[in-house]
């Protein structure tokens, strides 16, 4: 089961959205998280949740939105969320932020995305990737600004594997075999600077064509 919920955020007056503030919200989440899921968390290089801040132009508030991609992560992060105080001192900022109640945004399966997306009798020759939040990262050992396709269907397919409870996308080398049946058809990306060491952080959305839909694994 994935899940999905959103937090409004009222920060203090002139204070603004930094690119640290998921950091410092993950840090708050763990600490009144149960003891032996935080430990696991910190532990874990691949990760049963995921979670970002930015701002809704449209509803003029900063949110928190945090995903569980199994049930036992959707447990832990509702039982962290009903214990922050609504009230929320943040030791790094030196202030407070105000939290509303957290809001249910969506929930599926993996069986109802995989009878609705693997089964389609035709389908769709495009998709679009909205980077909400900076998509910079660093792998063996290089900073990478952007992550190319590769990456892109590398992390899907782990997390898809570990959490989707059987329907396990098997093929030897898929994610290049994925990535080598789209090309970016358009893009709106931006940079900008980000922490004392000047790197570069990218954000926007880009447009991807399906060239060939017979590449793929064989579901288990």
């Amino acid at each position: 089961m994935l899940q999905i919920w959103e937090v409004l955020l009222q920060l203090p007056e002139g204070q603004r959205l930094h690119q640290s503030f998921g950091s410092v919200l993950h840090g708050a989440l763990m600490q009144y998280a149960h003891t032996d899921f935080a430990e696991a968390m910190h532990r874990s290089a691949l990760r049963p949740f995921s979670q970002f801040v930015y701002y809704d132009k449209a509803r003029g508030s900063a949110v928190w939105q945090l995903a569980a991609l199994n049930k036992e992560a959707a447990e832990e992060i509702l039982y962290a969320l009903g214990r922050l105080p609504q009230n929320l001192y943040l030791k790094q900022k030196e202030y407070v932020i105000q939290l509303s109640k957290p809001q249910p945004v969506k929930q599926t399966s993996y069986k109802d995305m995989a009878e609705q997306f693997f089964t389609m009798p035709q389908p769709p020759r495009q998709a679009e990737f909205n980077f909400i939040t900076s998509a910079s990262f660093k792998a063996f050992g290089s900073y990478k600004i952007y992550p190319d396709n590769v990456y892109i269907f590398r992390s899907l397919l782990k997390r898809w594997n570990a959490f989707c409870g059987g329907l396990v996308l098997v093929e030897n080398n898929l994610e290049e075999h994925l990535a080598q049946a789209v090309k970016v058809t358009g893009y709106n990306l931006s940079l900008q600077q980000f922490g004392s060491n000047s790197a570069q952080t990218c954000s926007g959305g880009e447009k991807q064509q399906l060239l060939s839909n017979k590449q793929g694994g064989q579901k288990t």
